[in-house]
């Protein structure tokens, strides 16, 4: 007898350990697949920065930064349920498009214009026709010492075999944008391609180039009506509905309504974005970062509301501003 309850005495603990251990293991189970969907998370959100990066910088130089910004978290947001990007095919084209934004531990070669003044031309040799390349424009009053750079764009010169002329407008922004209307890639043998372009100011200027791995590139574009984007909220659930998510009606309070339109006594400018000329919480509200707290789009919050509502502008010491 006392044999026998040592032996149901040890079943018992083998049979408590063995649920033990179960559930240790499908809790580490559980665990993994969330460390791997929020993997997958934050590479998307990181596809989002590189091809939005003008967008994302502008954000995270405002007085007030929306939460979701900061930590990088664009899918919250903007992407539709749990779309996905699609499989990228390494047969779209890439030249003149945006590709990585981010800095790499890459040999950076450098390429000085062969004018200085408006006229510019780069001669780039001795490139692997096939391989993915990525260069940038900058500008300077002196040699070697840029003010302002475009965004990085992908260069592959066996693309431009059937087309060998290529006017590229994608990442001319800001300062460069405002001196450079267009780049012109030529190719002129098969590892030879010359870069030109003018200057509304005689600046100096050059190109950066870098050799690019497959697998740091970002489809800009798609083939045979293929996606390679995930497919986004609508703009007016990305406007009020994702709004609510965070910042429910009954925490909020008393706050304007939505879904307004310009009336009679009250008219949305165009200069404040709106869904259709529909009324959103993004219309006061920038959803990146802002200059006023709770993201409001001015500092004071009262020359927001006398856009609108004009009858009030002048009224009071409150609603007065210059134009």
């Amino acid at each position: 007898m006392r044999w026998q309850g040592r032996r149901n005495n040890l079943e018992r603990r083998l049979r408590r350990g063995l649920l033990i251990m179960t559930i240790v293991v499908i809790g580490l189970l559980l665990i993994r697949d969330r460390s791997t969907v929020a993997q997958q998370a934050d590479a998307q959100d990181e596809q989002c920065i590189r091809c939005h990066v003008e967008i994302y910088n502008d954000a995270l130089r405002q007085q007030v930064i929306h939460p979701p910004v900061f930590e990088r978290q664009c899918s919250i947001c903007h992407r539709a349920g749990d779309a996905e990007w699609s499989a990228q095919s390494e047969s779209l084209p890439q030249t003149g498009l945006l590709v990585d934004q981010q800095p790499l531990w890459r040999k950076r070669q450098s390429f000085a214009g062969d004018i200085s003044g408006y006229d510019h031309l780069v001669t780039l040799a001795g490139l692997q026709p096939s391989a993915l390349y990525r260069f940038r424009l900058q500008l300077g009053e002196q040699p070697g010492e840029p003010f302002a750079a475009s965004s990085w764009l992908g260069l592959r010169l066996a693309e431009l075999t059937e087309y060998p002329e290529m006017l590229v407008t994608d990442g001319l922004s800001g300062v460069v944008g405002a001196n450079i209307a267009a780049l012109k890639i030529q190719l002129v043998s098969a590892d030879t391609a010359v870069v030109s372009w003018q200057t509304a100011q005689p600046y100096y200027s050059w190109l950066e180039l870098e050799l690019l791995e497959e697998a740091e590139v970002i489809e800009a574009s798609a083939e045979d009506g293929q996606q390679t984007h995930p497919p986004l909220r609508s703009p007016e659930e990305q406007a009020i509905t994702v709004c609510y998510q965070c910042h429910s009606e009954a925490d909020l309070g008393t706050s304007h309504p939505v879904r307004l339109y310009s009336g009679r006594d009250v008219r949305i400018p165009e200069t404040l974005p709106t869904v259709e000329g529909m009324l959103t919480c993004v219309t006061c509200h920038d959803p990146h970062g802002g200059p006023g707290e709770m993201l409001v789009r001015t500092q004071i919050k009262t020359q927001l509301c006398v856009t609108c509502h004009y009858k009030y502008k002048n009224s009071s010491p409150s609603t007065m501003f210059r134009d």
